[in-house]
């Protein structure tokens, strides 16, 4: 009897982590939504895969990373950040190098520069429920004189 008291906590501690793992709810893996699109960043095409992981938090939209399908560094990547959550419509971007609103702004990076969309310099359209297409002005982050045309279009 003494050497079964003695079990005895043991017994229960094994007991109680054996239900435990039993009745533990298996947790799924995010859902990478893949897409593909293009975009022209001043006079250059490039040809993209679009992921995105949830909805953006604040505004409800959805935040998409635009990869190169020709590049495997990070280089060259376009962020389209805050698309509408709503099926068709436009809202103009806001400015990228100050992230203060819950409005649309793009971020990127073609391998020498880092860029962000200007205010009010152009759109985001949504196409259909996980279509999208924009086209913007986009400033030097280090340089904001320098100014380039982008455009593009998606899916999510």
């Amino acid at each position: 009897m003494k050497k079964l008291l003695h079990l005895s906590p043991l017994i229960i501690i094994l007991s109680v982590f054996i239900i435990l793992a039993g009745c533990s709810k298996k947790k799924n893996s995010p859902q990478i939504s893949a897409g593909v699109g293009t975009y022209t960043f001043n006079g250059t095409n490039m040809y993209t895969t679009n992921d995105t992981l949830t909805g953006d938090f604040f505004s409800g939209g959805k935040d998409v990373t635009m990869w190169p399908t020709s590049s495997v560094t990070a280089s060259n990547l376009v962020f389209v950040d805050n698309i509408p959550a709503q099926s068709s419509g436009s809202v103009n971007l806001s400015d990228g190098s100050n992230q203060s609103s819950t409005a649309p702004y793009i971020l990127g990076y073609n391998g020498q520069i880092h860029f962000s969309s200007v205010a009010n310099s152009g759109s985001v359209t949504k196409t259909g429920a996980n279509s999208f297409s924009f086209s913007c002005t986009v400033s030097d982050d280090s340089n904001p004189s320098n100014t380039y045309s982008l455009s593009g279009s998606g899916t999510y």
